[in-house]
C-alpha cells in the first residue's frame, strides 16, 4: 500500500520502507545495538505497560487494567520493548522558504521509516515553547496523519530552542529517541535544551538545516538586513572583511553545536537545504549510524 503525500514521492516512500531508525539503547532483553525483531512472535515474559497508541494491536490491551482505571494500556513483553521516535521541527520564521520545506520532507521521511519499522512515532513543532504535537502512533497505516500534520505546519514567530526543547522534555519525560531539525541560529544554539533531553536519558540526533545563501552569502555593498523573527533592521556595508567575520561566526556556532553533540553522545549532521534527500538518508545518515 502506497500513501500519497505532497512532501514525498511514492517511489521514494517505497525506498524508505527498507530502512530502519537505529536506537543506541540496549536493554536486558537485547545485546548492545540489537533491535527488537519485526516477527509476530511474542514472548510470554511480561515487561511493562504503556499507553495505548493509534495503530496498536487491540489484542495487546490489558483489559484488567482498563476495568480498574478506565484507561487503555497495552502490555509489552521482553523482546517487544520498543523505542518511541519523536521528530521535532523548528517552525520559526528563520526556517521559512525552502529550508522549512526541506525540514518537513526530512521529518516526513524519518517518521515514515519509523512507522515501517513498527516503532512508535511522534511529531512536534518548536516555537517559543512546544507549539504543536502529534501524539505517538504506530504502524504504516498511520502515515497519513503524520504526513498531514507536516503538510499543514507553517512557519511563524520566533523559536527559543532551549525553552521549547526543555518544555518538550518536561511534558514527555519518558526516554526515547529524539530527532531535532532546526537551523540552530540563535545564541547558545539551543544546547541547554539538548542538554536537558540528554539528562533525561533520551537518545539524540541533531540535524542542522541551513540554506545555501546562509553558508555562502553573496552580498556586497550597502544593504539593509531584516531579522525575519524580530523585524529588527540594520543597515550595513558588506565588504570582504564583513563576510569573513560572518563566516567565522557561523563556523564557530556550527562547531560548538557539533562538538557538544560528539561529547554528549548525540548524533550530529549539517544538511544544506539543497541536499538531495535520497542521498542524505540512504547514504549519509546510514553511514552516520542513524539509519540502517
Amino acid at each position: 500500500m502506497t500513501f500519497q503525500s505532497s512532501l514525498l514521492e511514492p517511489d521514494f516512500l517505497r525506498l524508505l520502507e527498507r530502512l530502519e531508525v537505529l536506537s543506541r539503547r540496549s536493554s536486558s532483553s537485547r545485546a548492545p545495538g540489537e533491535r527488537r525483531s519485526r516477527s509476530k512472535g511474542r514472548s510470554v515474559e511480561f515487561a511493562e505497560h504503556r499507553d495505548y497508541a493509534a495503530g496498536d494491536d487491540f489484542r495487546t490491551i490489558d483489559w484488567n487494567v482498563y476495568a480498574r482505571l478506565e484507561k487503555l494500556f497495552v502490555k509489552l513483553f521482553v523482546e517487544e520493548r520498543e523505542q518511541t521516535i519523536t521528530v521535532l521541527v523548528d517552525r520559526s520564521q528563520s526556517m521559512a522558504g525552502h529550508k522549512f520545506l526541506f525540514a518537513r520532507r526530512l521529518a516526513a521521511a524519518l517518521a515514515y521509516v519509523g512507522l515501517c519499522s513498527y516503532d512508535r512515532v511522534a511529531l512536534g513543532l518548536l516555537g517559543e515553547r512546544l507549539e504543536g504535537f502529534l501524539p505517538p502512533v504506530r504502524g504504516r497505516r498511520q502515515a497519513l496523519p503524520v504526513f498531514r500534520f507536516l503538510e499543514q505546519a507553517g512557519c511563524q514567530g520566533r523559536t527559543d530552542l532551549a525553552a521549547s526543547l526543555t518544555d518538550f522534555g518536561r511534558r514527555f519525560p519518558r526516554p526515547g529517541t529524539v530527532l531535532v531539525i532546526s537551523d540552530f541560529l540563535q545564541e547558545g544554539a539551543g544546547i541547554e535544551g539538548l542538554r536537558f533531553l540528554r539528562y533525561q536519558k533520551n537518545q539524540l540526533f541533531v540535524l542542522q538545516v541551513l540554506a545555501r545563501d546562509e553558508l555562502e552569502p553573496e552580498l556586497a555593498g550597502d544593504v539593509k538586513l531584516v531579522d525575519v523573527e524580530t523585524a529588527e533592521q540594520r543597515e550595513l556595508t558588506v565588504t570582504e572583511s564583513v563576510l569573513r567575520a560572518y563566516r567565522a561566526a557561523l563556523d564557530a556556532l556550527c562547531q560548538e553545536l557539533g562538538s557538544w553533540c560528539r561529547k554528549s553522545g548525540a548524533g550530529y549532521h549539517l544538511a544544506p537545504s539543497d541536499t538531495d534527500l535520497e542521498r542524505l538518508l540512504v547514504r549519509t545518515l546510514r553511514a552516520s549510524g542513524l539509519l540502517r
